[in-house]
């Protein structure tokens, strides 16, 4: 994977080369046009996917689809004003050399958002889970793509108030349950992401201060158990079909306890899952109660479809 850093640091030098052969205004409005754009098509992707849905393309490839087809648009547009900004700025101003050296600052940062683009749309596509958990582990991508996963959630935070991870995935946030557009046969434990899972929440612990949560095998399955019916039978819930909510769920599976929660995600990793529960202030509470002292974490990994989580707390 060594070679996506390289390709990244490729995409933001020629960027940066462009910016001294066109110079800092052409490359600023530039710039101004992508920010834009990406912004626009961060938020308004999910109405383009669900266009796509329903002429026919899966959900798998409908967000990337309706993103991509949603930037370029806007793009086409900022490139047409610029066009016709560029028409009433005087030669000289454009070969300027002072305007063609710093032309390389806004290059570069142009260059940093488009890699950040190509990346997003890479990490949601259906590819191979093990290509997508690659992409976080490398240092530049891993980077790029939790910054474009902090940076979906700020926004949704202005404009909306608080909604997890919509590109990514998402984390639940009220009691209403989601039907899914997909039902998963084949799927497995994914033991591994767990033990990941619990490290991350007693590392944010860690830094508030708060004792870590241990593992309690117990929870543990009735958290696996909660994923696995969720991926089998397509829907987003705390309560499940049968009208069973965390805490019957966990007095059905022999966990004894004063205080209980769940926090569930959909996401294609954990550490965007985490980024999702870190930044919605319910899931955060349950992370960092000082009450808890006991986690199970279920997490079934379902191909292309990503990673089903649930992560059960108690006294």
């Amino acid at each position: 994977m060594i070679y996506i850093e390289i390709l990244i640091i490729l995409i933001i030098l020629l960027h940066g080369w462009m910016g001294l052969r066109r110079g800092f205004l052409s490359q600023t409005l530039d710039l101004i046009g992508i920010v834009i754009s990406f912004i626009l098509s961060l938020r308004y992707f999910a109405v383009a996917a669900t266009i796509f849905t329903n002429w026919g393309i899966s959900s798998n490839l409908a967000k990337p689809v309706g993103f991509l087809t949603l930037w370029v648009l806007f793009q086409l547009v900022f490139y047409l004003i610029t066009l016709l900004v560029f028409h009433y700025v005087p030669e000289w101003v454009n070969d300027n050399k002072f305007n063609r050296f710093f032309g390389i600052i806004p290059g570069l940062l142009k260059g940093i958002v488009v890699a950040a683009i190509i990346l997003m749309i890479c990490f949601i596509l259906p590819v191979s889970p093990a290509f997508k958990d690659n992409l976080v582990k490398y240092p530049i991508s891993g980077f790029f793509i939790k910054s474009s996963a902090m940076a979906e959630l700020q926004m949704e935070k202005v404009f909306d108030g608080v909604k997890s991870l919509n590109f990514f995935g998402t984390v639940s946030q009220n009691e209403e349950m989601t039907k899914l557009d997909f039902k998963v046969d084949k799927f497995s434990v994914d033991e591994n992401s767990e033990n990941k899972m619990i490290n991350l929440v007693n590392s944010e612990r860690a830094k508030a201060g708060l004792q870590p949560l241990m593992l309690d095998p117990t929870i543990r399955t009735v958290a696996r158990f909660h994923s696995i019916d969720m991926a089998k039978n397509g829907y987003f819930s705390h309560v499940n079909l049968a009208g069973k909510t965390p805490a019957d769920r966990m007095t059905a599976g022999g966990v004894t306890y004063w205080l209980a929660g769940e926090n569930i995600a959909l996401a294609p990793n954990v550490d965007l899952a985490e980024i999702g529960f870190m930044n919605s202030p319910k899931h955060r509470d349950n992370i960092l109660d000082p009450k808890y002292g006991r986690i199970g974490v279920g997490i079934i990994d379902m191909g292309v479809y990503g990673k089903m989580v649930t992560q059960n707390f108690a006294d």
